[in-house]
């Protein structure tokens, strides 16, 4: 949950229902999927390029998360993304 404290988004450190029921599941869940695969991430081709657009965060989650999307990945807050992103290459 670093990357969550980094970022300082809204619905950070939630868990259980309390994340279930928050309007921004589906932002914390990328958010955790994109720190644990952070190694890969930072070395996957299709993330490497500068610019960072809803076909790279398609791509994270087909390829890394496990956990269903309550509205879909075209709702996800990119500014969320991006920093997300970023911080794989620091960390």
């Amino acid at each position: 949950m670093i990357f969550e404290n980094e970022i300082n988004m809204i619905g950070k450190n939630l868990t259980g229902l309390e994340l279930s029921d928050s309007p921004n599941h589906d932002n914390v869940i990328m958010v955790r999927t994109i720190e644990q695969n952070k190694e890969a991430i930072a070395k996957d081709p299709v993330v490497l390029f500068p610019i960072t657009d809803f076909k790279v965060v398609e791509h994270i989650y087909r390829e890394y998360c496990s956990t269903a999307l309550h509205n879909g990945v075209e709702n996800l807050n990119m500014h969320y993304m991006r920093e997300a992103i970023n911080l794989c290459f620091l960390y």
